[in-house]
């Protein structure tokens, strides 16, 4: 007999690879967030902090977070919509209308996120956000097709 995981277990593993792509730019405010709400054990908050790699560190925090249980996941789902955190990762929005589609869906929360997710790709299409541009090689590229 094997139980179905919570509904916020779900809504973290489906949406994982695109919250470690949006995450990664600040790994470490994020893990500094989730330590303030005791969403990670002193032992899984020391083994994330290791990581080095910003993806594997965020990768560490979801995988802690959803081995802990549906109350760590709604945790950290509530710590996705924090003030803090959107102004910080404005792609994070479409947690918010996810979170609400999901959970009010009940037990049909499965096709409910099969059917939001590629709505949510043509609102906010996969775009890397580069905050390390050691070179500049962005900034010259826009003010060379600005001339």
């Amino acid at each position: 007999m094997t139980e179905e995981p919570a509904a916020e277990i779900q809504l973290l593993r489906s949406q994982k690879a695109k919250l470690i792509e949006i995450l990664s730019a600040d790994a470490d405010f994020v893990l500094q967030h989730a330590d303030s709400r005791c969403l990670l054990s002193p032992h899984g908050y020391q083994q994330v902090k290791a990581c080095r790699i910003p993806s594997e560190k965020v990768t560490d925090l979801l995988d802690h977070i959803i081995q802990r249980g549906p109350e760590a996941a709604q945790g950290l789902l509530e710590l996705l919509n924090n003030q803090a955190l959107q102004e910080t990762f404005p792609m994070l929005r479409f947690i918010k209308d996810l979170q609400v589609n999901t959970l009010s869906s009940g037990n049909k929360q499965t096709s409910r996120k099969r059917q939001t997710a590629p709505e949510l790709q043509e609102i906010f299409p996969p775009k890397k956000i580069c905050n390390n541009d050691p070179g500049g090689r962005l900034a010259d590229w826009r003010w060379t097709s600005l001339l």
